[in-house]
């Protein structure tokens, strides 16, 4: 089996599986759903706010790599007095 493949199967066999409707557990099921879309939402307008930041000249944002994975920095910009 490739990487791909393996891979591809790993992240289906770790998503949430739904629950027949007839059996117990579909609310909490639903209920998990939400929540993973509220925080989706959440990192959405967190992303948004520092964002605005960085457009308004407060923040300065770079890529980088950290532990292997790629990650955001983002820096206060020195403010001359």
């Amino acid at each position: 089996m490739d990487k791909k493949v393996m891979l591809n199967e790993v992240l289906r066999l770790s998503r949430p599986q739904p629950p027949g409707p007839d059996e117990f557990g579909w609310r909490e099921y639903r209920d998990h759903l939400e929540s993973v879309e509220g925080l989706r939402l959440c990192r959405k307008s967190i992303q948004d706010r520092l964002n605005s930041l960085v457009e308004k000249n407060i923040l300065t944002k770079r890529q980088t790599i950290y532990k292997g994975k790629q990650c955001l920095v983002y820096r206060l910009v020195e403010q001359s007095k």
